[in-house]
């Protein structure tokens, strides 16, 4: 069964009704709904303005409702709850059952015609499929600001994008859950890229009501998350100085042993297919940023630390210490020897995650992990 049927028996049941007949009657309330991409309920509790906004315009440097894939919201009365969660049911393709609905489309018309309804009552919810004109007029109730035009004011209500800030909840959900997902050993998608933004704050809309403000917010309303807006916090920390080779010195294999286990994993692999290919290569290009990164505070240090370390290999002095600057673009072999540094120690470590390991990688494999860093080093000093 799809999606949609299964979500329509499923609801029918708890209301003991026949399917069809829940379905035709949760639909005829269509007429109840009102389309919104933002909703002054989420400023002001008492108002009564909503807008719907389906300008494609780009604000260039802005992210708005206007230039960005966002849900519709929708307005409606509590009662009428069951008709805008349907609309917002998410069907086999990705989309709701409201963007079917707007576009027509033949997949949608085949699904209700399963429940008895025929093409002349799916148009006639297709135009039932109402949205609210844009208000001429503000409310007292809601905040503004004079902004200046030639030379007199126009008024200007400020209402952020409730279809943009749920939206983007639900992509923080779904970035919660691939990093989850990620570091499970278990799970299909152990060892991928992930990635987390912290610092999060949560906030409500509605209280114990969330319904009364939108369907969204009903839907997504336990907490809404916005985005952290401050400057950076740097954390001061000792620098530490290869004496021999930054690789095993800076870098160790204890700082990535993460990404090791899983390079370990990939490389002993039964199957050599594109999937487990650009598998290697995000795990490596993710170890070269830390590389870089390491590297980057070595580089802010003050010129000629190096001369305290006559071990130090001539090329990673040529890379790491500011006093050779205009040695880096005269004569690029210290990058090659640097890359091929990178390269024998990231197979010696791979090859020794597990004790009494016989797997080596070859010239092939290191000559690979050494052109990833090298190109790394040639972007940054374009």
């Amino acid at each position: 069964m799809g999606l949609l049927k299964d979500y329509v028996i499923e609801q029918a049941e708890k209301k003991n009704k026949v399917p069809s007949e829940w379905l035709t009657d949760v639909l005829d309330k269509i007429d109840s709904c009102t389309l919104a991409t933002h909703v002054g309920k989420f400023t002001h509790p008492d108002s009564k303005i909503s807008i719907y906004n389906t300008d494609r315009d780009v604000c260039a440097g802005y992210v708005s409702s206007s230039n960005s894939l966002c849900q519709t919201d929708i307005v409606v009365n509590a009662a009428y709850l069951a008709t805008a969660s349907i609309l917002l049911k998410e069907l086999e393709d990705g989309q709701v059952v409201l963007a079917h609905f707007q576009k027509r489309t033949d997949f949608l018309a085949a699904e209700l015609a399963e429940f008895g309804i025929d093409m002349e009552k799916y148009a006639d919810m297709v135009e039932n499929i109402s949205a609210v004109v844009y208000p001429d007029k503000t409310e007292g109730i809601l905040k503004q600001v004079y902004f200046p035009v030639e030379d007199s004011y126009k008024v200007l209500t400020v209402l952020p994008s409730s279809s943009l800030f749920l939206t983007l909840g639900m992509k923080l959900q779904a970035m919660r859950k691939n990093y989850k997902e990620c570091n499970e050993e278990k799970s299909a998608k152990y060892g991928q890229p992930r990635a987390m933004i912290p610092n999060l704050t949560a906030i409500t809309f509605g209280g114990t009501k969330p319904q009364n403000i939108s369907a969204l917010n009903s839907r997504y309303g336990k907490a809404g998350r916005l985005l952290p807006a401050l400057p950076p916090v740097w954390s001061v920390r000792n620098v530490r100085l290869p004496k021999r080779n930054f690789f095993g010195e800076v870098i160790s294999g204890k700082n990535i042993q993460f990404e090791l286990n899983n390079l370990y994993g990939l490389f002993t692999a039964e199957w050599n297919n594109q999937q487990i290919r650009n598998s290697i290569k995000n795990i490596v290009d993710s170890i070269v940023d830390d590389v870089i990164h390491r590297a980057d505070e070595i580089i802010m240090l003050e010129a000629g630390w190096s001369d305290k370390f006559s071990r130090l290999p001539e090329h990673q002095k040529i890379w790491l210490d500011i006093q050779f600057i205009e040695w880096k673009y005269v004569n690029m072999e210290w990058l090659e020897e640097t890359g091929r540094d990178f390269g024998r120690w990231m197979a010696k470590a791979v090859c020794a995650i597990k004790e009494n390991n016989k797997m080596l990688l070859g010239d092939g494999e290191t000559a690979f992990l050494a052109e990833r860093l090298c190109s790394r080093l040639k972007e940054e000093l374009r």
